[in-house]
């Protein structure tokens, strides 16, 4: 049997984060490295599904972005950009 933790780590393929450009502020970029900072590592990757005035984009972030699926992420960036907003995914 696994834990949660340990199944995610295992079959979770990254973190999805819809944005939309409405609701960034300036220092959007910081903030958000900043709050992926403390997980980064050997993990999975950052995906951003963006939303601005006249178009849209899936950003897959590069390996140096890499993060640890934790709980404590997933409740940090929901707490930022809502929690309709962030997810795991699973291929």
């Amino acid at each position: 049997l696994w834990t949660i933790v340990e199944a995610r780590n295992d079959f979770c393929n990254g973190i999805k984060v819809n944005l939309h450009h409405k609701e960034l502020g300036k220092n959007f970029v910081n903030e958000f490295k900043n709050k992926l900072l403390p997980f980064q590592q050997n993990g999975r990757q950052v995906v951003v599904d963006y939303t601005g005035a006249s178009a849209q984009a899936r950003l897959t972030l590069g390996n140096e972005f890499l993060v640890e699926p934790s709980d404590d992420l997933l409740y940090r960036l929901r707490d930022q950009y809502g929690v309709e907003n962030v997810e795991f995914f699973y291929d």
